[in-house]
């Protein structure tokens, strides 16, 4: 692929927190192929402030679905209205490439409505949403991390990949409210910290507490300082498993 300086790149990945996490090296990946092309990055509300702090997209696009759903109980030909306006619009800045790192029926549907001038998704995506993709790429293995098959379907863009960089850039702001919560628990901050965050939405995808709590007292006694992340209900498992 010629590296032209009009080029126009959307990636797609909307939502799941960590998965968005995971895709983030792409952005730097296709930054470094394409310098002067635009690259944005469409997503949902609850990762949209992540994906905002990447230095190297140009646009972080929010795809209103949690405000379609609210309004849809209540106003059915409004959520209508607003749902095709938004494509509309997405529709005028004529992407050449949407590259879905999503790989579902919401996210390729998204993609086809949008009609860039190259729809890429992965092979096996799930929910009939390899039904609108125009170029499908095989992933060589089942189990590959998901930052190593994200970066894979980057390279079929001509990305180089052995370099991963997340490209989170913490705001002062964001930092002066990091230091302020530390300070209030008493966290010490003169050490290396580890965060572990032990749960997921899916109970069958959490690994066993009791493993973290050897993975935590190994770091401890290697000189960091360990924190555990959730929501309330988190704590209290925490709290209340054997240590």
């Amino acid at each position: 692929m010629q590296e032209n300086k009009g080029e126009k790149i959307l990636i797609t990945r909307l939502s799941a927190i960590g998965d968005v996490i995971h895709a983030l090296p792409v952005a730097y990946a296709l930054r470094k192929k394409f310098p002067d092309a635009q690259i944005d990055w469409l997503v949902e509300a609850k990762a949209y402030p992540l994906v905002k702090l990447n230095p190297y997209l140009d646009n972080v696009i929010l795809l209103p679905r949690k405000q379609w759903r609210e309004m849809l109980s209540h106003d059915f030909i409004g959520t209508i209205k607003s749902f095709f306006k938004f494509f509309r619009e997405m529709k005028k800045k004529k992407y050449d490439i949407n590259l879905d790192l999503h790989g579902l029926f919401k996210s390729a549907l998204s993609s086809f409505l949008i009609k860039p001038g190259l729809r890429i998704g992965p092979a096996d995506g799930r929910e009939l949403s390899t039904f609108f993709y125009q170029a499908k790429i095989d992933i060589p293995a089942k189990k590959m991390h998901k930052i190593e098959r994200n970066l894979h379907l980057a390279s079929a863009l001509e990305a180089e990949t052995d370099e991963v960089k997340y490209g989170l850039k913490m705001t002062p702001i964001i930092r002066s409210r990091v230091s302020r919560l530390f300070e209030s628990v008493n966290i010490d901050q003169s050490k290396k910290l580890v965060v572990i965050n032990p749960f997921t939405t899916w109970e069958s995808k959490n690994w066993f507490l009791e493993r973290y709590f050897q993975l935590a007292n190994e770091l401890i006694k290697a000189g960091y300082y360990v924190i555990f992340t959730g929501g309330p209900g988190d704590k209290e498992a925490v709290d209340s498993s054997p240590r």
